[in-house]
């Protein structure tokens, strides 16, 4: 077992659920780094002769700064020292020797075992160099809007700053004087540069003081850079990085850059850095790669929990996690939300908040009193009109739906969407101009990663069961399909009001219609009718008497669920449904009598084309464009953003009903919903 201190307890017990059977008592003793509380519960291990081993925020610690309480990501487990303390050995250094051609090390007895275990270990080290560049990961990932970039000189000069007291530099042979003597080095060394001094996080945030504070240098060529930004990008845009201790110094080895040190962090010494500090003994002589320092600092000595699952996970896993969060390609400076019902407002902030620091709800009357900026955007539901404005004051406007993969329950009894979709050009139920998804689609070239994961996406699909709402509680119904020999057609139902039909529909609009034609096209075929979810509900237009889907249907399928009336038909029909995306995905023919997102593409029968889409997809295109590119996920728990297949997952197994047994029941269940916004209102009210 693991004994921890309290303040370990609450930081960091996750890393350590995988009970170690690999040591022989079975008992280990747990500090953080160097600190007093360390050194304490250090002495009570010694005196009982207890293994002793030293932990610490890993090289991808959070989401954002550590004040802001949203977890931590990763930890390093050191059982012999710990990264930054230079004076003792460690096992990151071992692990740096041991390098990528060694044996396989354990040093910390880990059980998690990695799904990319059985990968080539040069090639998934140098796709992670390639992720955490192309994401710019960083110890604190500034996942909120600070600006990307400083206004700095190309291959710029860079001094770190690191905060006073700070245990690393005392521990890596350094003093207030490496600092002093490495800023004047900059200054020799780069006569015609000007010198940034890059301020640190806490120094920012008036949390603690750096070694070098502006007052004391007034030099003419030198500059302090103290607002926010994110240092992966300012590294980018340097040619030399100054440095005492700090892991920006990693960050920048991780780039490529050159890189100068005036202590012994634990990245110094092996022969990729420029040492102006005293580097031990025990790491002289070696000349190891990037690649050795990458697979030691990121992939063997550190752990990881996913944010999500609150389980052990791979590197990779957290930076796409990282990278969800984000902000969105396209920056607005305020969103505008016109005429959204209160329930909404309160999970529509947790989507949006990556397309702008700033979320309004407004009502359609106040629109043209809105003073609107050129990054101003106006954010309506699905394909509404926008309250017009005057000519001269045209904003932007975002579309918002539901998204593919929506609840369990239905979204007319207030389920809380765990998907939505942010669209800029129009919106993808809408064939009568483009949307994002339509464009997504027309441009999209999967590379082997991508194939790779909408293949998984798929199969995960397939065994789940999962689809849009999850409703099922007839499963009986589906037992007279069991002896039907001939063909099954399954004509799906929807919404008659909804705006699907009314933009994506030429002729046959209605579901009486379809059913009809469904009938005379397939005279011999045994149709089955299943009837939408919000119809059955009585909250939504469309039903048909039971007397007059017996004149065109074999049978009506009322309370199964989707996934399993299309298992066990042949082909569906449809106006615009989703089913008929979600019969694609099964394999299943698919007849469409409107212009539904996934019709034209090659994978469907159409009854009328669409010229915009001119591409044949593959199946795994379809599904990354529509489920992995478009949509955005929020997880209802972290309210972050998350993966489609954390969703499923979440909804594994889960059936909402269609109806419950009585009224009043289904009466109830909304207004305690209501309740719950409600309180979310207000409680973010509140906190602003």
């Amino acid at each position: 077992m693991f004994f921890l201190t309290k303040h370990l307890i609450s930081k960091a017990s996750s890393f350590f659920e995988d009970i170690s059977h690999n040591l022989s008592n079975n008992v280990v003793v747990i500090g953080w780094g160097l600190k007093p509380s360390a050194a304490k519960i250090k002495a009570i291990a010694d005196k009982h002769d207890l293994p002793f081993w030293r932990v610490e925020d890993g090289f991808i610690a959070y989401l954002n700064h550590s004040s802001s309480k949203q977890g931590l990501l990763s930890l390093s487990v050191d059982t012999s020292g710990i990264y930054y303390d230079a004076t003792n050995s460690s096992d990151i250094e071992t692990y740096i020797i041991n390098g990528l051609a060694g044996d396989e090390l354990n040093l910390s007895n880990d059980e998690y075992v990695s799904p990319r275990a059985s990968v080539d270990k040069m090639a998934r080290v140098k796709a992670l160099q390639a992720k955490l560049i192309q994401h710019h990961i960083t110890k604190y990932n500034l996942s909120s809007q600070a600006p990307a970039q400083l206004a700095i000189e190309q291959d710029a000069v860079l001094v770190v700053d690191q905060t006073f007291g700070d245990l690393s530099v005392a521990h890596s042979y350094a003093s207030a004087d490496s600092f002093r003597q490495m800023l004047q080095c900059a200054l020799d060394e780069n006569p015609n540069k000007t010198i940034y001094v890059k301020t640190h996080p806490d120094v920012i945030l008036g949390k603690k003081q750096g070694f070098l504070p502006p007052k004391e240098s007034k030099h003419a060529r030198i500059q302090f850079l103290t607002q926010a930004c994110n240092p992966m990008l300012l590294v980018a845009q340097c040619e030399k990085i100054y440095t005492v201790c700090s892991q920006l110094g990693f960050d920048a080895l991780v780039q490529g850059k050159q890189v100068i040190t005036f202590g012994t962090p634990f990245y110094a010494g092996w022969g990729l850095t420029d040492d102006r500090g005293f580097i031990p003994e025990r790491r002289r002589g070696y000349k190891k790669s990037i690649y050795d320092l990458i697979y030691a600092a990121y992939i063997k000595y550190v752990r990881y929990v996913h944010p999500d699952t609150h389980q052990r996970c791979d590197v990779e896993d957290v930076i796409d996690y990282i990278a969800l969060q984000k902000s969105a390609a396209k920056q607005y400076n305020t969103l505008y939300c016109c005429d959204f019902s209160w329930w909404k407002q309160a999970f529509l902030p947790d989507f949006l908040k990556k397309y702008a620091p700033r979320v309004k709800f407004i009502k359609s009357t106040q629109v043209a009193k809105i003073q609107w900026q050129a990054n101003d955007a106006l954010v309506v539901w699905g394909a509404k009109p926008a309250p017009s404005v005057s000519l001269n004051q045209q904003p932007n406007v975002l579309r918002i739906e539901d998204g593919f993969i929506r609840s369990v329950g239905l979204g007319a009894d207030l389920r809380r969407p765990s998907s939505l979709v942010v669209d800029s050009r129009g919106i993808y139920f809408d064939p009568r101009q483009p949307s994002d998804l339509e464009f997504i689609l027309n441009n999209l070239n999967l590379n082997t990663e991508q194939q790779h994961r909408a293949a998984l996406l798929l199969a995960q699909l397939i065994q789940t069961k999962v689809s849009k709402y999850n409703v099922s509680d007839g499963e009986q119904e589906l037992s007279a399909l069991s002896n039907v020999s001939q063909r099954k057609i399954l004509v799906v139902g929807q919404v008659e009001d909804d705006a699907s039909i009314q933009t994506g529909c030429i002729d046959i609009k209605t579901n009486l219609h379809l059913l009809q034609n469904a009938r005379l096209a397939n005279p011999d075929a045994c149709i089955i009718y299943k009837p939408h979810p919000d119809v059955l509900s009585g909250n939504r237009q469309g039903h048909i008497p039971p007397q007059q889907v017996k004149q065109y249907a074999d049978l009506q399928l009322t309370r199964a669920g989707i996934i399993e009336c299309i298992e066990l038909v042949d082909e569906l029909h449809t106006l615009t449904s989703l089913a008929g995306f979600e019969a694609l995905i099964r394999g299943k023919k698919v007849v469409c009598y409107g212009l539904p997102f996934y019709a034209g593409w090659g994978l469907t029968e159409d009854k009328y084309p669409i010229e915009r889409r001119q591409k044949k997809l593959a199946l795994t295109t379809l599904v990354y464009g529509a489920l992995i590119e478009y949509p955005l996920y929020v997880n209802e728990h972290t309210f972050g953003y998350t993966s489609p297949e954390f969703i499923i997952s979440t909804m594994q197994g889960k059936k909402g009903s269609f109806v419950a047994p009585l009224q009043i029941i289904t009466t109830l269940s909304r207004i305690i919903r209501k309740i719950r916004f409600l309180a979310e209102i207000t409680f973010r009210l509140l906190r602003r």
